[in-house]
């Protein structure tokens, strides 16, 4: 061999070496920043789903997409424009749900996603106790018609050990989750010890710090729950449940002027989310900035108008924003918008009532003196 062509050999095989080389460090690079690879069951209510023994259940609109592809005999029941809305109301109108409920008779209940999307749903069901909860995991709460089993912290054990062996990240979601769950039930104890866990495992993880200073906040604990949302949004300024919460907190605290610029945040990165608008529209109320509660009231009936969602309820808020601002005629305006819709309970029916019999009686002690 020549030493032109040996040279020529070393070069491919360096020239090889350094091809390997960059490929071993760019597999390592990715295989450390890549995100870790999280297990169907911990991602989906593959868990909760399987242990739901139904055939017309209610479930929660989070819950659709992995029905459709699991369950689609129970999303097809209810695959119309009139049942999508009507369910996804539901979460937030328990008064809607038993609606539902007479005209379909659920056999079960199937609540999927952040407890946050259907608190008042979950609170009645709580509450009327003609529904059992029977099952809890770390995405999902189902019920049954009473009388059923109901569920049971050592229900929720047996379930824990199917994660024993799981890669951290998993444990650390699945712990997480349940706190989340089991707070949203009043299993206090259990929950925050199940968020201590997952943080120990992960402590850079911004919605177990959230959820425990959610946990802080039932248990009144202002000052920890400030705590443990600060640490929240110092690793994820931007993340919404955080803000969220942290809202939430001051609004709790009667502290309305700061949670008012936290909520003006939401707004920004959501301004057509209905449940981020409605409370904005609460804080600005308390905050006595009228003005950004008329004009978030009035983008509320806009975007319930296009989905053909009824407004009466937030024309009667604004008919009060109105009033707060001595508008006697736009206030008028709004609570007769609200009679003309209908719908309305007798309580909000004598209300409006004995409101407008008011604002009339104002606005012509007003005009008094100018007609002499």
């Amino acid at each position: 061999m020549s030493f032109r062509s040996t040279i020529s050999s070393h070069k491919k095989i360096v020239s090889a070496a350094l091809g390997a080389l960059i490929l071993l460090a760019v597999c390592l690079v990715y295989t450390l920043t890549r995100p870790p690879v999280v297990s169907p069951d911990i991602t989906t209510p593959a868990l909760a789903v399987a242990a739901l023994d139904a055939q017309s259940p209610y479930f929660t609109i989070s819950a659709r997409d992995y029905l459709s592809k699991k369950k689609p005999e129970w999303v097809s029941a209810h695959n119309s424009e009139e049942d999508r809305r009507d369910f996804k109301r539901a979460e937030a109108d328990p008064e809607m749900w038993r609606q539902l409920d007479h005209k379909y008779h659920f056999d079960a209940i199937l609540l999927c996603g952040d407890p946050g999307e259907y608190r008042k749903l979950l609170d009645h069901l709580l509450l009327t106790r003609d529904w059992t909860l029977t099952y809890l995991d770390h995405t999902s709460l189902i019920f049954k018609r009473s009388p059923a089993k109901p569920w049971s912290i050592d229900d929720f054990h047996a379930l824990q050990q199917k994660f024993a062996n799981h890669p951290k990240p998993d444990r650390a979601l699945f712990l997480m989750q349940s706190g989340a769950k089991l707070v949203a039930v009043g299993e206090f104890g259990l929950s925050k010890q199940l968020l201590d866990e997952s943080l120990s495992l992960d402590g850079n993880s911004a919605e177990a710090w959230t959820q425990l200073a959610n946990y802080e906040m039932q248990d009144i604990n202002y000052g920890k729950a400030l705590e443990y949302i600060g640490r929240a949004l110092a690793i994820d300024g931007e993340n919404e449940h955080a803000l969220a919460t942290k809202a939430q907190i001051y609004y709790s605290m009667k502290r309305y002027d700061d949670a008012l610029a936290v909520s003006e945040q939401l707004v920004k990165a959501e301004p057509d989310d209905q449940n981020i608008l409605f409370f904005h529209s609460k804080i600005a109320h308390e905050a006595h900035a009228y003005s950004q509660e008329i004009a978030t009231l009035k983008h509320l009936i806009e975007l319930a108008e296009k989905e053909h969602e009824p407004t009466a309820g937030f024309h009667i808020y604004l008919a009060q924003a109105y009033a707060r601002k001595e508008d006697n005629a736009g206030s008028l305006e709004e609570f007769q918008k609200a009679l003309d819709e209908g719908g309305l309970s007798p309580e909000q029916l004598q209300y409006i009532n004995d409101s407008m019999t008011t604002l009339k009686s104002n606005s012509a002690r007003v005009k008094a003196p100018d007609s002499q």
